[in-house]
């Protein structure tokens, strides 16, 4: 099972692509934005509780994020077995995935 979807900022200026896939087990969402990226020495903080990246201008609404949104989405996704991972550069935009195991039924293990 595989699906793709795009969506645009606010703005409608940026596409965001929005990707799942599962396989071995899991189910594996992709998040694709083609904005400034995120600094290599910055990367490992951007999950911790509110952590907001130095310099990063807001793009849009009132400019105020309190760094608690990836800090949030990390917690739930790994309370629930996944995992969360991050893939981004300077002027390339980042990829943010999650990873969840799938649900198996009981029947599943008696085939």
């Amino acid at each position: 099972m595989s699906g793709m979807l795009n969506v645009y900022h606010a703005r409608g200026e940026q596409p965001v692509t929005v990707s799942l896939t599962c396989e071995a087990g899991a189910a594996r969402v992709a998040v694709r934005d083609r904005g400034l990226g995120i600094p290599p020495d910055e990367q490992p903080a951007i999950w911790d509780r509110f952590y907001r990246v130095p310099g990063a201008e807001h793009q849009y609404g009132s400019g105020i994020g309190l760094g608690l949104g990836l800090y949030i989405a990390r917690e739930i996704v790994e309370r629930h077995g996944g995992s969360v991972a991050l893939a981004s550069g300077p002027g390339e935009g980042s990829t943010f995935t999650f990873t969840l195991p799938l649900a198996t039924s009981p029947d599943a293990s008696e085939a």
